[in-house]
C-alpha cells in the first residue's frame, strides 16, 4: 500500500523517504534567528528566572514572615486583642522552637 505524503510517496526504501522528507522540510524553514537576538535571549532566560526567585523570596520576607503575619492581623479591625494574642503566642512558640532546633 502507497502513501502520499508531503514528501512525495512512501516506498519500499525509507531512507530515501526520510532524506526527502528532511529536505522538503529545510526548504520549507530557511528563516533564521539574527545574531543579535540570539545574543540577548541567553541573558534574558537566565535572568527570567532569577528575577522570579527574588520577588518570591522578598514576597516571602514581607508578607509571609512571622512578624508581617502578626502586624496584620493586629492592624485587623475585626480580630479582638484576644485573637491576636493567641496567634503572636502561636507565632513565638513556633520561632522558638524553630531557634532551638538550630
Amino acid at each position: 500500500m502507497v502513501a502520499s505524503t508531503v514528501c512525495g510517496a512512501v516506498g519500499a526504501d525509507k531512507g530515501q523517504f526520510a532524506k526527502r522528507c528532511l529536505a522538503v522540510a529545510a526548504a520549507r524553514y530557511t528563516a533564521t534567528m539574527p545574531s543579535w537576538l540570539l545574543l540577548l535571549a541567553l541573558p534574558v532566560a537566565l535572568g527570567l528566572p532569577c528575577l522570579m526567585l527574588l520577588l518570591s523570596a522578598e514576597a516571602e520576607k514581607r508578607i509571609l514572615s512571622p512578624q508581617s503575619l502578626i502586624l496584620s492581623t493586629a492592624r485587623a479591625r475585626r480580630s479582638g486583642p484576644e485573637l491576636t494574642e493567641q496567634l503572636v503566642a502561636r507565632k513565638f512558640e513556633r520561632l522558638l522552637k524553630d531557634t532551638q532546633r538550630r
